[in-house]
């Protein structure tokens, strides 16, 4: 396979270089591993990163949702063997790039750091301790 770094114009800002920093260690793994890449576009990085949010808890940056997104595109098209193990590294924080999705969360007030406060927000929110 042949590797070619492209003009890149992407939400997920930390990813979002015309050439990676070790772009060709890089591709060479690929080849050497028979790795493979795949595309994922915004609305995939930001529905990746709104279900790790809502399911896990997790606030990941778009950067790293776009590995998720990843392969749940893989997934989908069935190119995932079914019943295999995973692994996806989420390596950066929601906090690190909420520009990319201030629009669509509410970033609630700040309570005080103490237990009965914490507990009473939880019951409001009907939330399991």
């Amino acid at each position: 396979a042949t590797f070619h770094s492209t003009p890149s114009v992407t939400i997920a800002d930390s990813i979002s270089v015309d050439i990676p920093r070790c772009f060709h260690m890089t591709a060479g793994y690929i080849r050497e591993y028979n790795g493979e890449t795949i595309l994922v576009s915004d609305l995939e990085i930001l529905q990746a990163a709104h279900y790790l949010a809502r399911t896990t808890g997790i606030f990941s940056e778009p950067a790293a949702a776009a590995a998720y997104a990843g392969m749940v595109k893989y997934r989908n098209g069935g190119l995932i063997t079914p019943g295999s193990k995973n692994v996806v590294l989420l390596t950066g924080s929601g906090l690190k790039d909420l520009g990319a999705v201030q629009d669509s969360i509410t970033i609630p007030e700040p309570v005080e750091a103490d237990l009965p406060t914490v507990e009473q927000l939880l019951e409001r929110h009907h939330m399991v301790r």
